[in-house]
């Protein structure tokens, strides 16, 4: 019967060893480039703490990181471009003018510039944009609540060609209160940071918040619902109602409480008591 000796043994298992590590090598590094690369396709948006969708990994495709971004104009009501570009629209003074935006092909990162316009800045001094969603013919419209500014500019990051239809929304204006069925735009203009919202009925209901810091989706139940909503200070606020079955909903806006009217016979400011 044949023996090992222990020489032979010990190098015997040393080259095992040799062996069996190379797998987990080309393994771990295998593991790390699908990670690189997935971490290439998408961003963390701080101000939604959503993770955003990148049609390119260098800093180079942001259309504001552009020195001289293409601008792109309407053709037949589309604009359309390649890769990264800017859309400039514009509105009335002091005024809002929410927009529905539409992919007809191609899928884009859509942003919108928060205050003053930043294309005659140099690049490396424009604000970062607020992130409005990421957009394909299959994912359906966006809506685009601009700052009160007469240019409006919306930043598209797109992979490869791309085609968008953009139309001004017709919201209903929502004052104290306001009573309906199905779908519905409301665009409230007041001081008020809350409201109510009920719904009563079958279906289910969403709410989604649109200001100037971005869209939440605030309410999705069925049923009856009782919610009380509130939001920061914003130049016009919108409210996206969606409600599938036949119940009805309603909207009513806090009142704001009135100042405390000054006692009769009270000192006034500035004289002794």
């Amino acid at each position: 019967m044949a023996k090992w000796s222990d020489a032979a043994s010990d190098a015997a298992v040393e080259e095992i060893r040799r062996f069996s590590r190379w797998p987990w090598v080309v393994g771990a590094v295998a593991m790390v480039l699908v990670v690189l690369a997935v971490i290439g396709q998408v961003s963390y948006d701080a101000a939604t703490g959503r993770l955003v969708a990148d049609p390119g990994s260098s800093a180079e495709t942001y259309p504001w990181k552009l020195e001289d971004p293409p601008v792109v104009t309407a053709a037949d009501g589309t604009w359309s471009g390649t890769g990264s570009a800017l859309i400039q629209l514009d509105q009335p003074p002091g005024q809002v003018v929410p927009r529905e935006v539409t992919v007809e092909h191609g899928r884009v990162n859509l942003s919108v510039t928060k205050a003053a316009p930043q294309l005659s800045l140099p690049a490396r001094d424009r604000e970062w944009p607020r992130y409005v969603d990421y957009l394909s013919p299959s994912a359906g419209p966006a809506i685009v609540v601009p700052p009160a500014q007469e240019r409006v500019e919306l930043w598209v990051q797109g992979e490869g060609e791309w085609a968008l239809s953009i139309e001004d929304l017709r919201p209903q204006p929502l004052e104290t209160a306001h009573d309906g069925t199905g779908n519905a735009v409301l665009q409230y203009t007041g001081d008020s940071l809350s409201a109510r919202f009920v719904h009563r009925g079958n279906g289910v209901f969403t709410v989604t918040v649109h200001t100037d810091d971005g869209a939440d989706t605030a309410i999705i139940e069925s049923g009856d619902v009782d919610r009380r909503l509130s939001w920061d200070e914003s130049s016009s606020v919108l409210f996206a109602i969606e409600s599938t079955g036949e119940g009805a909903w309603t909207v009513a806006v806090d009142q704001l409480a009135a100042a405390p009217a000054a006692t009769a016979g009270s000192p006034e400011e500035g004289t002794a008591p």
